[in-house]
């Protein structure tokens, strides 16, 4: 179970061998629930897709390796 409103994910499993083989999904609340509170949003948000504009100086060459 997803709860966006306790910010938690719950995940049950049975006893091996008394289960359906079925995978349920619950949610609780709205994913957007976090747009709500702005410092909250903020803080999940701070730097998602902002990336440096220079490239590293030093970009390591591959090196082969042996399997053993």
């Amino acid at each position: 179970m997803v709860n966006y409103d306790t910010d938690e994910v719950t995940v049950t499993i049975g006893v091996n061998g008394d289960g359906s083989g079925q995978i349920t999904t619950r949610a609780v609340g709205e994913a957007s629930n976090a747009q709500a509170d702005a410092d909250l949003w903020e803080a999940l948000t701070n730097g998602h897709g902002v990336y440096p504009e220079d490239l590293p100086e030093d970009i390591p060459e591959t090196e082969d390796v042996e399997d053993v």
